[in-house]
């Protein structure tokens, strides 16, 4: 048995070459979809609530018909507050010194560094926070992770 080898393949700028990872599969699949509609933004990675609903869709055309996955932001984060994998939001200093957490939550400066904890101090209204630590508290993860379907959680 014979194999053939061709010396003057060359590739072509309109084939996607898949990637085993998913992230590699997603930007192929959205590459292909800002070449098919010029009009489509760039893939920015911002995190709205607009670009993961894009990002549900894009999963849910993916995957065979029946699928269980979320058809918006809001009904992702309805069905992890319903089965209790919450995380709490707590502010930090824009230079990474200090946490406005516990006993300095009041706190409209840093203690550390006296930055101004708010985008825009003088805003009136909800204000803003430079940065934003999510804390995935890890209890009732683990209650999650070892019940068994005749426990409750």
């Amino acid at each position: 048995m014979a194999v053939v080898v061709a010396d003057d393949v060359t590739p072509t700028t309109d084939v996607v070459i898949p990637t085993n990872d998913m992230a590699g599969v997603i930007k192929d699949v959205m590459e292909e979809r800002m070449e098919e509609d010029p009009n489509h933004d760039e893939v920015t990675g911002d995190e709205s609530p607009v670009s993961f609903d894009e990002l549900l869709e894009l999963l849910q055309s993916s995957h065979p018909e029946g699928n269980k996955i979320p058809s918006s932001h809001y009904a992702a984060k309805k069905t992890l507050k319903k089965i209790g994998l919450r995380y709490e939001s707590i502010h930090v200093c824009k230079n990474d010194c200090a946490l406005f957490w516990e006993r300095h939550y009041k706190l409209q400066n840093c203690h550390v560094c006296n930055e101004s904890r708010w985008v825009d101090s003088n805003t009136k209204g909800k204000k803003i926070p430079h940065k934003v630590l999510r804390y995935f508290p890890l209890i009732p993860r683990l209650r999650r992770l070892y019940c068994s379907r005749q426990q409750k959680i």
